[in-house]
C-alpha cells in the first residue's frame, strides 16, 4: 500500500479546539493500516509520596491488513547514548517479540499471543460528545465518552479521532482502583501525531532478529510492556471490566 499523509492529522493537536455540535457519528475502528508518533503521559508516584508526570514516547506502526503490531521506544541518556525497544505483534502467527537494544548489545523475548488481531475501535459503551475543529478549522474531529464500573475499578475516558478517518488524535483516562486502600488512581494521555497512512518501512517496524533465545524480561522490558499496555488499555476496557 503506498504512503501518503492523513492530510488533517500532521499538524499538532495541541493547538486551539473549537466545538462544533454536530449528529452523532457512527462508531469506526482505526484505518487498516498507519504508522506515526506517540506520546504517553501517567502519574506516578515516587517514594516520598510525591505525585510526578512521567514521560514517554516513541513510533507505532498498526496493520490490520497483515495482523500485526509494532511500538519503538527510545530513552535518550545524558551523555548522549540511547536504548531502544521494539515490540513486535505477528497476530497471524500468534507470536509476540520484544527486542531491546543497549549501544548495540541485542536481546530477544518471544512470547504466544492470541491468533487473533485485536481492533482499536471506538468502545461500544461510549457515547458521543461532540465535534470539534482545531488550529485553523483545517482539521475536524468527533469526541466521544466513556465511562465504566466494575470489578472495583472506575474508568471514566474520552476520545478524539479525526473525522474524516478513523485515525486516533488523543485519548485521556481516569482509571480508580477501589480493590485497594486507598483506592489508587491513574490518570493517562495518549496522543498521536505525524500520522501516514499506509507503511512504508515495514523492516523498521516488523523486522525480527534471525535468533531470538528466551531471554528474561529485563526491568526495562517490563517498563515499556506497561506503557505498551497503557496505549491501548482505553480499546479494551469494555472487555476488561
Amino acid at each position: 500500500m503506498a504512503c501518503r499523509v492523513a492530510s488533517a492529522v500532521v499538524v499538532a493537536v495541541f493547538l486551539l479546539v473549537v466545538q462544533v455540535w454536530a449528529k452523532e457519528p457512527q462508531r469506526c475502528c482505526w484505518i487498516s493500516q498507519m504508522y506515526g508518533n506517540f506520546a504517553l503521559q501517567q502519574n506516578k508516584e515516587l517514594e516520598d509520596g510525591t505525585i510526578v508526570v512521567e514521560e514517554t514516547g516513541g513510533e507505532f506502526a498498526y496493520d490490520k491488513t497483515f495482523s500485526a503490531k509494532s511500538f519503538i521506544f527510545t530513552e535518550t541518556f545524558e551523555n548522549g547514548t540511547q536504548r531502544i525497544g521494539r515490540f513486535v505483534d505477528l497476530f497471524d502467527l500468534g507470536v509476540s517479540y520484544f527486542i531491546e537494544d543497549n549501544q548495540g548489545e541485542q536481546r530477544c523475548l518471544r512470547k504466544r499471543i492470541p491468533a487473533r488481531f485485536p481492533e482499536n475501535c471506538i468502545p461500544e459503551k461510549a457515547e458521543f460528545f461532540n465535534n470539534v475543529t482545531l488550529g485553523d478549522h483545517a482539521l475536524s474531529g468527533n469526541v466521544w465518552e466513556l465511562n465504566v464500573f466494575g470489578g472495583g475499578y472506575l474508568f471514566n475516558g474520552s476520545f478524539l479521532v479525526a473525522a474524516d478517518y478513523c485515525v486516533p488524535l488523543t485519548n485521556n483516562y481516569v482509571r480508580y482502583d477501589f480493590n485497594q486502600n486507598p483506592p489508587v488512581v491513574n490518570l493517562i494521555t495518549a496522543a498521536w501525531a505525524d500520522i501516514r497512512l499506509g507503511i512504508c518501512d515495514r523492516d523498521k517496524f516488523f523486522h525480527i532478529p534471525d535468533e531470538c533465545p528466551q531471554d528474561v524480561m529485563t526491568p526495562f522490558m517490563e517498563k515499556k510492556l506497561k506503557h505498551r499496555q497503557m496505549m491501548e488499555m482505553s480499546f479494551r476496557v469494555d472487555t476488561l471490566m
